[in-house]
């Protein structure tokens, strides 16, 4: 007997292979490779469907290649999802069992995560419209004032929803198998994340310099205009790490996740985010306390071991605080608080043999060492601690002027819509705008602007290509110019990562007339030397070109920067495919792009109502997860620390701008609400 698909799903899988075959042959560099591998993936989830939810988290901080594609709005990790989704719907639309149609009636937290759902559409809707309204001319190269930047910001909501039924059914066919794949993802992603974040470090940097003011931004390339996509990442991820060290029976294994976590912690302290050792520390601390009362319910063993070591670190801290004036040591023993109460929670519930004893005593240590090596060898921790009260008031004064941007009732009930804040405060707030901008012409040249009224702004906005280091002391530059009024083009070439410039050349191309049409000029770049580094951790370098003049328009076309050997280094330097190769950089000023914090990033542009609702959602998935009790899932109160985590971060960080970070963080949240209910998975969500 044939079985008909059933309607939904097969819709669905339709629409996501669809959309996701027409992004692929849009791709920027490789059309052809990215439907292959698009198809490839949604064969492999189609003929293992299990897989998906391992390749999906451990894909996410690998699959955006923004600074070699130009693309801002679509990622090369919205394509996997699309697959995925497409397989997962597929066989969903003809799978035997009939049994998802049966009617049930909707949890609280459904009601929930569909009012945030349609509310975020109505973002959705109101950004594009403020925006000027549909357009998807360019729509890889679009920018954070053009309509599809709404599109950019509301996706993540969408990939979730997507995801939601599978991982239902997922733990429902078998919870402690779906736990495993879950975790195993995250913790590949979590180890591309720490292995970038040290061969930035050792290539750029050192791995042992913690005086510079270097932060490490790893994979996230989102963090071009600044803010704090690894911020949230790590304080998402590092608790499944802390499950497997708790869980893991294997002398081996433990002792890989040992040192993943080892890694994990050293890539935290080198953000040198205070967020970042809240939103790791205070969700393990709390993790730490609740294993001990699931193990010894009251003993007394148990709580004399946490409090006496929760005294000690408080007193180390005075110590360190009175004697050396070492303000980093207060986030230090937050850290070492909760290591202390999580490893006495780990001690205490496994009752662990002699291995384990001895393996947790080196790794407590040696994590021990790590912290304060970072506060004793280098001075950046230190100075950002002492000026946490200065940030306090200007980053409170930056939330005013973030909500000041809501002016009548419906911003409040519907927001100023999705991806319009960066727009909306740079041009009104007072003094605060962007440094610059880069726009892609369909004409196939690219306009750089300089900033509207300030001069003063300590920063530009830059158009980047990464190229590769030559030795020599300077660069040439060609291209043709047109300005319509005198200007000023900066330009450098400087081994860069990101955001941080290390050795660079540099020099300013002044345009004394204004020209009508195209003319050509030619530059020489000059500074020191530049060096590919260790073949361990080789360097590149950025090759970067702004309009530093207020008010300024220049159009620049056909640029061609020649190493001091004679090797011309810049692809598509006549913009014949778009912004392919480049990438908008800002360099030292990113104050509008961020609100810098979550709750009022869903205020701002998503509305009263949807801050409600996505508080439900967190709250309710946290309530499940600690009801969860010692007859639950063993792993509740590790996937309550990672939403924790993410929530701690998100009061120092919008999060819902960088979209595979909201997708990790809404995925969460789903799984906190599913694991924490024991729902079954043939209920329709």
């Amino acid at each position: 007997m044939i079985r008909r698909p059933q309607a939904l799903p097969a819709l669905a899988a339709v629409l996501c292979a669809g959309f996701g075959a027409v992004l692929a042959r849009q791709h920027p560099l490789a059309p052809a490779w990215a439907l292959i591998a698009f198809v490839a993936a949604m064969a492999l989830v189609a003929w293992r469907p299990r897989h998906w939810l391992w390749i999906v988290p451990a894909a996410l901080p690998i699959l955006d290649f923004a600074p070699w594609t130009g693309g801002l709005v679509i990622e090369e990790f919205d394509l996997l999802v699309l697959a995925v989704a497409a397989a997962l719907q597929a066989r969903a639309a003809w799978s035997a069992d009939r049994s998802t149609e049966q009617p049930r009636r909707w949890t609280p937290f459904e009601w929930a995560a569909l009012a945030f759902a349609l509310l975020s559409v109505a973002s959705l809707a109101r950004g594009v419209a403020a925006a000027g309204g549909p357009s998807l001319a360019g729509a890889w190269f679009q920018g954070y004032e053009d309509p599809l930047n709404a599109w950019r910001v509301f996706k993540s909501v969408l990939w979730a929803a997507l995801l939601w039924r599978p991982l239902r059914r997922e733990f429902a066919v078998d919870r402690d198998s779906a736990v495993r794949r879950l975790v195993a993802g995250m913790l590949g992603g979590l180890l591309a994340v720490v292995l970038a974040a040290i061969s930035e470090r050792a290539a750029y940097t050192s791995l042992w310099q913690f005086s510079g003011p270097y932060r490490t931004t790893a994979l996230f390339w989102e963090m071009h205009v600044g803010g704090g996509a690894i911020d949230a990442y790590l304080g998402l991820a590092v608790p499944f790490v802390a499950w497997t060290l708790w869980s893991q029976k294997s002398p081996g294994l433990w002792s890989v996740a040992a040192t993943l976590a080892l890694l994990a912690v050293y890539t935290c302290l080198t953000t040198f985010s205070r967020g970042v050792y809240v939103a790791v520390a205070v969700p393990l601390a709390v993790l730490g306390v609740v294993m001990l009362r699931r193990a010894g319910r009251g003993r007394r063993s148990g709580w004399v071991t946490a409090v006496g070591a929760a005294a000690a670190l408080v007193a180390i801290d005075a110590v360190l605080i009175l004697a050396f004036d070492w303000g980093g040591a207060a986030p230090a023993g937050l850290m070492l608080l909760a290591l202390a109460l999580s490893a006495a929670a780990w001690l205490r519930w496994k009752r662990p043999c002699s291995w384990r004893v001895a393996a947790s005593t080196a790794l407590a240590m040696a994590l021990l060492l790590e912290v304060f090596a970072v506060i004793g060898l280098g001075t950046f921790l230190r100075e950002r601690i002492a000026a946490t009260d200065s940030d306090y008031l200007s980053r409170r004064e930056h939330w005013s002027d973030g909500v000041s941007l809501m002016d009548t009732p419906a911003d409040w009930l519907a927001g100023i819509g999705a991806g319009r804040l960066p727009e909306g405060y740079a041009t009104r707030v007072p003094g605060l705008e962007f440094p610059g901008d880069v726009r892609w012409q369909p004409a196939r040249f690219v306009r750089l602007l300089g900033p509207r009224t300030r001069d003063d702004i300590d920063g530009v906005m830059a158009l980047n290509q990464r190229v590769a280091i030559h030795p020599g002391n300077r660069h040439q530059l060609d291209l043709d110019v047109r300005a319509a009024t005198p200007a000023h083009l900066y330009v450098r070439v400087c081994e860069s990562h990101l955001l941080y410039a290390r050795h660079c050349q540099a020099g300013v191309l002044a345009l004394r007339k204004p020209t009508a049409g195209w003319q050509h000029a030619t530059m020489m770049v000059y500074g020191q030397a530049m060096s590919v580094g260790d073949p361990a951790w080789p360097r590149g370098a950025i090759f970067s070109i702004a309009d530093i003049d207020v008010g300024g328009d220049v159009a620049v076309d056909h640029l061609v920067l020649t190493a001091p050997d004679g090797t011309p280094l810049l692809s598509n330097g006549d913009f014949s495919n778009g912004l392919a190769h480049w990438l908008p950089t800002a360099m030292g000023y990113y104050v509008p792009w961020h609100i810098d914090n979550l709750y009022l990033d869903v205020l701002v542009e998503r509305g009263l109502p949807a801050l409600l609702a996505f508080l439900a959602c967190a709250a309710i998935a946290l309530r499940r997860l600690a009801h969860a009790g010692p007859s639950g899932p063993v792993f509740a109160p590790f996937l309550a620390a990672s939403l924790g985590g993410a929530l701690c971060a998100g009061l120092v960080n919008s999060v819902m701008d960088v979209p595979r970070v909201a997708f990790l963080l809404f995925f969460v949240v789903i799984a906190g609400a599913e694991l924490g209910a024991g729902v079954n998975a043939r209920a329709t969500p």
